[in-house]
């Protein structure tokens, strides 16, 4: 809850849509979409009749939903507070993905 903190401070960025953008999308790295909804896939990945969370496509699903969620948010917050235009965003955006799926395999 303290990032959330952070994030909604006026000190973080002076205009309060950058940081309304910045809370959003932490609560949605965060959240069902994100880290919190990737861990529960990966708790039932762990029951018995779980077969099909066992599949390459699930697993990688599961890994870009816990801290590769959070590490795309982390490299979207900078282009957030830069106002960087859409198109590096996305370019930063996909590195971010990049870079989730190289920390969860480097794992």
């Amino acid at each position: 809850s303290l990032a959330f903190e952070v994030l909604a401070r006026p000190e973080t960025h002076a205009d309060p849509e950058v940081r309304s953008e910045l809370v959003l999308g932490l609560a949605q790295a965060s959240g069902a979409v994100g880290m919190a909804g990737g861990q529960q896939l990966d708790i039932e990945a762990e029951k018995p009749d779980s077969r099909h969370l066992h599949a390459a496509s699930a697993v990688q699903m599961i890994q870009e939903m816990k801290t590769g969620a959070l590490i795309r948010f982390a490299v979207d917050a900078g282009a957030i507070l830069a106002r960087a235009p859409a198109p590096a965003r996305q370019a930063l955006g996909a590195f971010g993905a990049a870079l989730g799926i190289a920390f969860q395999l480097a794992l």
